[in-house]
């Protein structure tokens, strides 16, 4: 009986974390909701390193040994720590951080190991688009929920807008 209660307890406080998960994945996704309306639409796109890069990959059909599959991304190859930027104004539906290392060939990440990630809804034009950057290093500076501009910090503060508003707001309050 005392081991039929030690399981009937692990199994209760399981629930419990994946109803907590369950929840604030709910709120996530609610609070992307609420602010996809506010996405201001980009006349087109940039890319997501400003320095030094290649394009390594393209699409490409994975190897039986690594489960088949079909890869339609592009891959852009830069040493580690390169600031990676919004390719289009956007928000952010999902961020990975919990990787040491983002480089390509862990098995590190959730759902399908591609290490750090964040996962964009971006709107270019009258389109709306999937980004997702994998592979990224650790210290992500995004989270879920957040509205994301194009362009590097200097060009979003010369722009002025939502970023500008926001960047400033946090010394309002510091005198």
């Amino acid at each position: 009986r005392a081991v039929y209660l030690a399981k009937q307890a692990k199994i209760e406080a399981e629930n419990r974390n994946l109803q907590t998960e369950l929840n604030e994945i709910k709120n996530q996704m609610q609070n992307i909701a609420n602010n996809i309306n506010y996405i201001p639409p980009s006349s087109g796109w940039i890319y997501p390193i400003k320095e030094s890069f290649y394009i390594s990959a393209g699409a490409w059909y994975y190897p039986k040994s690594f489960g088949g599959g079909l890869h339609l991304g592009v891959d852009f190859a830069a040493s580690k720590n390169k600031h990676v930027v919004a390719p289009a104004n956007g928000i952010v539906a999902y961020t990975y951080d919990k990787c040491t290392s983002g480089g390509l060939g862990n098995g590190c990440g959730i759902p399908w190991g591609g290490g750090n990630q964040v996962l964009l809804i971006v709107q270019v034009g009258n389109r709306t688009y999937g980004i997702l950057n994998c592979h990224m290093s650790k210290g992500l500076d995004v989270k879920t929920g957040d509205i994301v501009e194009q362009g590097t910090h200097e060009e979003l503060l010369a722009k002025g807008g939502f970023y500008e508003k926001l960047y400033n707001s946090q010394f309002e309050n510091a005198s």
